[in-house]
């Protein structure tokens, strides 16, 4: 069984492992800078929560995720490499899921290739919701381009409705990628 401690950049050893597994885990675009990463984590403590899964004192993978009105939104979870397909993920998403009773958001690349939908699959599995809505994660610097995603939730929230769409979205937007224009759903709307 593991469990999930929550980190600042005040314990040492740890947040490097969890940088180590954001850097190996997710591509430039799809993840700040580890600097601006360390602000938000120490600056931003009350919205933004950073957990390391342990397995004993073994850490084998992280989470973070945003508090925000009337639901969560996690921004990265991942298992380090080297103890994937051991069903850490199931147990990751059990612990993220239980810490709260809000509504949790997450986004997932759309489903065009096998890995994709294996990955959607692993969530619809633990109870989330795949919305065919399109949604565009604006870029975490200059450098990178919007890029096509899809939102997926788990407990109640309808991202049909428009206002809650436009709350959901805008909130990510501002809060998350620090993007104060409009919820774009698709590439025309750039």
């Amino acid at each position: 069984m593991i469990t999930a401690q929550r980190i600042t950049t005040t314990d040492a050893a740890l947040y490097r492992f969890m940088e180590r597994v954001l850097v190996e885990s997710f591509p430039p675009e799809e993840r700040r800078s580890l600097s601006a990463l360390r602000r938000i984590t120490d600056e931003q403590a009350s919205v933004f929560h950073l957990y390391i899964v342990l397995d004993g004192d073994l850490p084998v993978g992280f989470y973070n995720y945003w508090l925000f009105s009337g639901f969560c939104y996690a921004e990265h979870l991942a298992i380090a490499p080297e103890y994937r397909n051991r069903k850490y993920g199931t147990q990751l998403i059990t612990s993220l899921t239980s810490r709260f009773s809000l509504p949790l958001v997450i986004e997932v690349e759309p489903p065009a290739s096998e890995i994709t939908c294996r990955r959607i699959g692993f969530y619809e599995r633990l109870g989330f919701r795949l919305w065919q809505r399109d949604y565009l994660q604006p870029p975490y610097s200059p450098e990178h381009d919007f890029l096509p995603l899809k939102l997926m939730s788990f407990r109640e929230i309808d991202l049909s409705d428009d206002e809650i769409y436009h709350h959901v979205c805008s909130s990510i937007y501002q809060e998350v990628y620090g993007y104060r224009g409009e919820c774009k759903r698709s590439h025309f709307d750039l």
